[in-house]
């Protein structure tokens, strides 16, 4: 079968799955000799506490396998393969189990499996709820990265009346466009109005089954050369270089969309060049050293940027403009200067390595870098050696969106600080002495239309921007600690006020006061603590005072 020549519902590799007349869930034939699908699929009905019996052990049964996507070839038999039993974790990752056919499927044309972006494709499954033995289609678009670990994508039915149910675990995903398999269903939201479910996407499928690599098409997200110089070795590279790791984790996880992250690699062995290398690999689903094998220490997690948090990463040494613009078209079904359309797309995250070793650099970064940029896309670029020229040329592409960003973060600190400046008169009037409280959110909005004034202009402003950044940074952190030190000043008078008062109770009250000096002490710190704004260190000296009188009376 060509890609993209089936219509939806001729493809021949649907299958279900049963076990004498007990429809257990479906799969997709892969080859002409493998099912695939899920594990909880043909795993062990569930235990007497209704709990499911996830046992590592491989069933050892056979169950019949239908295919539905051919009426003229009979069922066959079909046993866990060799090595291809995973079951689901304790967090569900995993759940995938590929079955051996006991004859080869008649005429089998097992599906192509394909890596495609993970959002915004509008894709149909095939299911078998209770009474539709026939089989069920629903038609849902894929919304991006979800599930334990990252393992997952979420899928949002079309139409929330014919969405995914118990009956379609282990349903072949495919892509609306081209007809190739992109996962294969792995539960749904029973009750959740919305049509919510999610598919395991290739990608994890590989991660775990090797096996299935050889019926995979579709370029892969991550170019060879990052496992190449991936080092699993526990003390390789990151203890050699933490900072960065966690500067690149960092980057993925939290930066802004249009951001773009410049990093000088050096050569393929420096540290810097292993740790690129080791954020993509662990990032890849397809690649996660935990996936195919036993679970590994991945190092602290703030190094270990989340699975598909990169969605291509690609060494461009040696590479012409368009072979890079090809591959990203390919990789991300977008073209570089695509504008992004909003609730359409998701913006992507890319690494972009040896830049200035492509063919062209000064043009990759302008024609292709620039423009992704811009339309929101997020990149970290790798050079070997330091380039200023690209630098300014991928700085300018951030700084509008920087300076949007800038001007609402500088608004949320004029808030942070008016909302300050309310608490400061609040306390003042009831605890003295107060800190001051910052004020520098006007005259730094002031400053930022400058800089985007400059900007308009064309002249270079990174470093501006760069510490206009650092400083409402500085501004949010002084307006939350003086909240912070208004609200203990408070709360310590307020502890003052208790124990006075719980002190006046132990000692007895009246009979105490009339001790020589005990009812001066005492009125001086109830003075100081109720009347007008508290004076702290006095009222809480005689507090002291009196506390001392009381234990030597």
């Amino acid at each position: 079968m060509e890609t993209g020549q089936a219509r939806q519902g001729d493809e021949p590799w649907w299958v279900r799955i049963r076990r004498a007349d007990k429809i257990l869930g479906a799969g997709v034939l892969v080859g002409s000799r493998h099912v695939l699908t899920c594990a909880h699929v043909v795993t062990e009905p569930p235990s007497d506490t209704g709990a499911p019996d996830w046992a590592d052990a491989v069933p050892e049964g056979e169950v019949d396998v239908d295919f539905v996507g051919r009426s003229d070839v009979p069922p066959g038999r079909a046993r866990v393969a060799e090595g291809c039993w995973v079951p689901p974790r304790a967090d569900e990752r995993g759940d995938l189990a590929l079955l051996e056919l006991r004859e080869p499927a008649p005429g089998g044309r097992g599906a192509t499996l394909r890596r495609l972006p993970p959002w915004n494709r509008q894709v149909y499954t095939r299911g078998f709820p209770t009474g539709v033995d026939n089989g069920l289609w629903v038609t849902a678009r894929l919304s991006g990265r979800s599930g334990p670990g990252g393992e997952w994508i979420q899928m949002d039915a079309e139409l929330p009346d014919r969405r995914v149910r118990r009956g379609f675990s282990g349903s072949a995903v495919a892509d609306a466009a081209t007809h190739d398999v992109v996962g294969i269903v792995v539960g749904e939201w029973p009750r959740d109005p919305g049509g919510h479910s999610w598919m395991i996407p290739v990608d994890t499928i590989v991660g775990y089954l090797p096996q299935v690599a050889e019926f995979v098409t579709g370029d892969p997200a991550v170019d060879p050369s990052f496992p190449e110089r991936y080092d699993a070795r526990p003390h390789d590279p990151l203890h050699k270089d933490p900072a960065m790791a966690r500067r690149i984790a960092d980057f993925f996880q939290r930066g802004a969309p249009g951001e773009v992250m410049v990093i000088v690699t050096g050569g393929a062995g420096s540290t810097v060049s292993a740790a690129l290398a080791r954020a993509v690999v662990l990032s890849n689903r397809e690649l996660r050293p935990s996936a195919a094998g036993p679970a590994v220490e991945l190092g602290p997690d703030d190094t270990v940027p989340a699975p598909g948090s990169i969605d291509l990463a690609l060494d461009v040494s040696g590479k012409t403009v368009e072979e890079v613009s090809k591959r990203i078209a390919a990789g991300l079904g977008i073209a570089p200067g695509e504008p992004a359309a909003p609730g359409q797309r998701r913006r992507a995250a890319l690494v972009i390595d040896g830049v200035d070793a492509a063919a062209d650099p000064d043009a990759l970064a302008d024609e292709v870098l620039r423009p992704l940029a811009e339309h929101d896309h997020r990149i970290l670029v790798g050079l070997r050696q330091e380039s200023e020229k690209i630098r300014q040329v991928l700085g300018h592409a951030s700084v509008r969106r920087r300076l949007e960003a800038l001007s609402a973060r500088v608004a949320e600190v004029a808030a942070e600080e008016r909302a300050a400046r309310e608490r400061h008169r609040y306390v003042a009037a009831r605890v003295t002495p107060v800190p001051d409280v910052p004020r520098g959110a006007v005259a730094l909005r002031l400053r930022v239309g400058a800089v985007r004034a400059a900007a308009g202009r064309g002249e270079p402003v990174l470093h501006e921007v760069a510490a206009c950044e650092a400083e409402v940074e500085d501004l949010a952190r002084k307006a939350a600690e003086t909240r912070l030190r208004l609200d203990e000043l408070l709360e310590r008078r307020n502890r003052l006020r208790g124990l006075l008062h719980a002190y006046r109770s132990e000692s007895g009250g009246q009979r105490s006061e009339r001790e020589i000096g005990l009812a001066t002490l005492y009125r001086r710190a109830h003075e100081l603590l109720f009347r007008g704004p508290c004076d702290l260190p006095m009222a809480t000296q005689s507090v002291d005072d009196y506390l001392r009188a009381l234990r030597s009376r």
